[in-house]
């Protein structure tokens, strides 16, 4: 034991006591553990304390105790098995809560009890209705998205753009036209942005906020002002072909008091919008660091004979090969918060925990963890193809089925993979620099973002006819081909456009 751990034990005699059945780390004074899960990825250094401590492993950050569950058991004991444990921030159990601004709760929006900083009220987007809702949606959303994707080409002719930044606008705008029928104003994008990312928006590829004299309000009240006219709107003029969300409660499917509708609609932008745009980031990423997966999943999107409903975006093997896969390699949501209840003991892994611990399970450690995945690490959609993966595979997934079951699963699942069938239809992505899985990732209010990357977009090589035909993307400047940063071959699928030069 290293003097510094005598120290911390000595400072701290009784914590050290109650906690003496756990093992862990050895903890150094002052900071206990926490220079561990500073200094990389806190999801990484945890799945290195279960492997070298085991699935229920104790850390110290600071002076306080955290325990990290990472195994399948532990995860459903903690997050359904027992009334004892309540929510609690990542980031105030991880002591970052000053460099991430976890410190404000975007989730105080209504009464009582009914909104949780991570248990939000996505109950909206999983009724009965739900598939009814979402086959009314795709048809506009499609075009959109296959707008966006274009213009997206268009723009990283000249060099390339950061892709969770231009992913999390694209989301951005699809959820607020499936809830509220129209998309916000640019301050209302800017005001999620101070909500969801607060004072680390400047390093995430965001510039910093100008505040207009005229605008008085903080931006949640701002947000909610917004979404509560366009309501008002709806109720002064009724449409009765209105398919968006605020039509279903107009009509009265789903049981919400009047004056919770607007935090509800603006607690699935805040819970939605970072998660699936950092999910998409990570997917293409991935995609291009493996160009077969890539190739196949392209050549099974370009054989799509029509723009598929939500039934058959779902059975697309390839495609929700790739979407699993992702999930599980580079979960959004790679860490949970609880906290044993002041006010009890619980019993866990035949221990007994005392009353105040912290709990982080650990989703990511567990969606690679040996004994349930074969070469947990590597990048393999195949393993989802029937009979590759002998375990019920989806309960290991955030928003998956089994124990960590997310109410906007299907709603997840549904944009994600509409926005990856519109882009990669007629495209192919370059991302990332061949850089790995996690390079810089940042963990903010819980979402990890890999915002570290960079793509561009291709228009793919088609039929001679067709080539004639597409006028859709401009040929670039001749400047462009010195600007293009370098790529490894396998960087560069072979059925990628090449640049061409100007005609003089």
């Amino acid at each position: 034991m290293s003097f510094r751990s005598k120290l911390f034990h000595y400072v701290h005699p009784e914590r050290v006591a109650a906690y003496e059945a756990f093992s862990g780390p050895a903890p150094a004074f002052p900071m206990g553990n926490q220079g561990a899960m500073l200094r990389e990825a806190p999801w990484q250094a945890g799945l290195r304390f279960a492997q070298e401590h085991g699935d229920l492993t104790l850390i110290w950050i600071k002076s306080r105790p955290v325990l990290l569950a990472s195994s399948p058991r532990l995860a459903q004991a903690v997050l359904q098995g027992s009334d004892a444990f309540q929510h609690e921030s990542t980031g105030r159990l991880l002591g970052t809560s000053s460099l991430n601004g976890d410190h404000r709760d975007p989730s105080d929006l209504g009464r009582g009890d009914a909104f949780h900083s991570d248990s939000p009220p996505l109950s909206l987007l999983s009724t009965p209705w739900i598939e009814e809702w979402l086959e009314a949606q795709l048809p506009a959303l499609q075009s959109y998205f296959a707008e966006r994707a274009t213009a997206f080409a268009k723009e990283t002719m000249g060099s390339s753009l950061p892709l969770h930044a231009s992913m999390l606008r694209v989301v951005f705008a699809a959820l607020t036209r499936m809830t509220l029928g129209q998309e916000l104003s640019h301050q209302s994008f800017e005001d999620l942005l101070e909500m969801t990312l607060g004072t680390d928006r400047k390093s995430l590829g965001f510039e910093k906020a100008e505040k207009a004299e005229h605008l008085k309000d903080d931006p949640k009240t701002r947000l909610l002002k917004a979404i509560a006219t366009r309501i008002a709107q709806a109720r002064r003029y009724p449409e009765e072909d209105r398919t968006d969300l605020i039509g279903h409660l107009l009509k009265e499917r789903y049981a919400l008091e009047e004056d919770q509708w607007a935090a509800a609609l603006l607690q699935i932008l805040i819970s939605g919008c970072q998660p699936i745009a950092a999910s998409l980031t990570s997917t293409f990423h991935l995609l291009t660091l493996h160009t077969p997966e890539l190739e196949k999943l392209e050549s099974e999107l370009a054989s799509s004979d029509s723009d598929p409903s939500p039934y058959g975006l779902r059975h697309m093997p390839q495609l929700d090969a790739v979407y699993r896969e992702s999930l599980r390699l580079a979960p959004p949501i790679p860490l949970i918060g609880r906290r044993v209840k002041d006010t009890r003991k619980v019993e866990l892994h035949g221990r007994t925990i005392p009353a105040g611990t912290g709990v982080l399970v650990n989703l990511a450690a567990i969606q690679r963890h040996k004994d349930h995945w074969s070469h947990p690490d590597m990048f393999k959609p195949e393993r989802w193809m029937q009979g590759h993966e002998p375990i019920e595979a989806a309960a290991y997934l955030p928003g998956g089925a089994g124990a960590f079951a997310c109410p906007a699963q299907n709603v997840c699942e549904v944009l994600t993979k509409q926005i990856l069938f519109s882009w990669l239809r007629n495209h192919t992505i370059m991302a990332g620099e061949g850089r790995e899985q996690g390079y810089k990732d940042r963990l903010v209010k819980g979402i990890r973002i890999p915002h570290w990357v960079d793509a561009r977009l291709y228009k793919r090589r088609t039929t001679p006819a067709q080539e004639t035909a597409n006028t859709t993307i401009p040929t670039p400047p001749k400047e462009a081909a010195t600007a293009e940063p370098k790529t490894t071959p396998r960087q560069r699928p072979a059925h990628v456009t090449p640049v061409a030069q100007p005609r003089r």
